[in-house]
């Protein structure tokens, strides 16, 4: 088996293009090797299609190794493959343009750059981990959910938003735990453009599978997926703007139906923000709240802004009775030692943290602590503790509380090593300072009492910021009561904060 096809690069031309290759009977092992440079390799998402109609391998080109392999091990099959028997028959190659990056990088432009497919047992050098998370059928039937990973009752820190060299990352995924243990992470999500983590390499880090939509309108995290989703190829082929806006709302609305939990990403940064106004928030379970801190000192991009804005949102949205579970996201592409324009610090997973309260690390328990809203956002802050109380009961983050609660107490404690904190509540939209002592060099702690409004709903948000307002803490608000929503759709919030 030897095979040879020319495929373009161009705004003219089909997202699709398709070729056909026939695969002898007994191939144990299939290479597929591509001539394409840097950065126009991050321009093509290549698909390969088995004999029987399944997705074998899906992987955007970027900046991995030019020889692709499917076999029947791991070792013999490339990140984003599905390992296993190599059935004979007719199979096919997609190559799907990246829109986005299409209009980036080659404008009017025509790129022709070729692909060889031919049977091989040569070695590769982005194989799969050692653990496979999905079947023939691409469902995530050998991830295991309820896998604990600590048995304790407690804060664990995280990162809801990376990427990898299956998409546009620049780390393997060996080198992506190296980076979550230096930052003490307990748990990671894998959320490439419009693919899926087939498996991973044994660890003792959680690590979620997870996507990113990600369109000309808007990106959106998907979470506790259980399959690839049968609308994938539609997000990966549309162009058309009003299709895509359609189509990402019966994504959200398919989401909501599986129970996959749909988290909107950096929804004011100026080149990717969130452009569906008609999305109903009801199909919303997550909100990123700050998006790659490092990024803000990018020039032209107002990052910065961005990050304040959906802050901004996501306060307004719990005022208004939502229960939208705010989170973090590192959105971190780049090796340890590269910095954004004009920053002093890397983009790396686990700044900004999203810290989850849950009895036991499981994937499962993550998702159930992201539905209950039961996490608060975090940077420069090594170390998180929270406990309030109404009476002698407890109460989490995100949780409701009784009616007749008029008066909660507090107490915390971080660790900064970087920043000092500053304190405040937010009691319906009316912030107070709260003071924090300091213990020692990096050690904070606090504690008091507060007396609740009468009103009707009450919504009461713990939060810090630097003395120069840079955002540091966001503890997702408990509330009292129910409130009637003003607001149904995400452009009726957007009109709301005058964007």
């Amino acid at each position: 088996m030897n095979y040879a096809f020319d495929f373009l690069i161009s705004s003219d031309v089909d997202t699709v293009q398709t070729a056909f290759f026939e695969v002898p009977i007994a191939c144990d092992a299939i290479k597929i090797e591509h001539n394409l440079e840097i950065p126009l390799s991050l321009l093509v998402v290549m698909e390969i299609v088995d004999s029987q109609g399944r997705v074998r391998l899906q992987k955007q080109l970027g900046y991995s190794d030019k020889l692709i392999g499917i076999g029947k091990k791991n070792k013999d099959t490339t990140i984003g493959g599905i390992p296993g028997i190599i059935e004979n028959g007719n199979w096919s190659i997609k190559i799907i343009l990246f829109t986005e990056y299409v209009q980036k990088y080659i404008k009017d432009e025509q790129i022709n750059f070729s692909v060889n497919i031919y049977e091989s047992n040569e070695e590769i050098k982005e194989h799969l981990g050692e653990d496979v998370w999905v079947d023939k059928d691409f469902e995530y039937s050998k991830y295991d959910n309820n896998k604990i990973f600590n048995m304790r009752k407690k804060w664990y820190k995280g990162d809801f938003h990376a990427h990898t060299r299956l998409s546009d990352g620049k780390e393997l995924p060996e080198g992506v735990l190296e980076k979550a243990y230096l930052m003490h992470l307990d748990f990671y999500t894998a959320t490439e453009h419009n693919l899926l983590h087939t498996g991973w390499p044994k660890s003792n880090l959680l690590v979620l599978p997870g996507t990113e939509i990600t369109t000309t309108v808007g990106h959106a995290n998907l979470f506790g997926i259980s399959k690839r989703p049968d609308f994938m190829e539609s997000v990966l082929q549309e162009r058309n703007k009003s299709v895509i806006k359609a189509l990402m709302i019966v994504v959200a609305k398919e989401c909501k139906l599986q129970n996959w939990l749909f988290s909107i990403n950096h929804p004011f940064l100026s080149t990717w923000k969130w452009e569906i106004d008609e999305l109903p928030l009801e199909y919303l379970t997550c909100l990123e709240i700050i998006n790659d801190p490092t990024y803000e000192c990018v020039e032209g991009e107002f990052a910065a802004e961005a990050n304040q804005l959906a802050v901004k949102l996501s306060d307004l949205l719990w005022e208004d009775g939502y229960r939208i579970c705010a989170i973090g996201g590192s959105d971190s592409h780049n090796l340890l030692d590269e910095r954004y324009q004009n920053a002093k610090e890397p983009s790396i997973a686990g700044d900004p943290a999203t810290w989850l309260f849950m009895d036991g690390l499981s994937a499962d328990n993550c998702y159930t602590a992201l539905k209950s809203c039961k996490s608060c956002v975090t940077r420069h802050i090594e170390m998180f503790e929270l406990e309030i109380k109404a009476g002698d009961n407890k109460i989490a983050a995100g949780e409701i509380i009784d009616n007749c609660v008029n008066t909660i107490t507090w107490n915390i404690e971080l660790q900064s090593k970087r920043k000092k904190p500053e304190l405040f509540v937010l009691i319906n939209g009316v912030r107070t300072s709260l003071e924090l002592r300091n213990e020692d060099m990096n050690t904070y702690k606090g504690h008091g009492c507060i007396d609740l409004p009468r009103d009707e709903y009450v919504c009461i948000r713990f939060g810090a910021e630097t003395k120069d307002n840079e955002f540091m803490l966001y503890v997702n608000p408990i509330t009292r009561g129910k409130k009637e929503h003003n607001f149904i759709t995400f452009g009726d919030a957007r009109k709301a904060i005058d964007i």
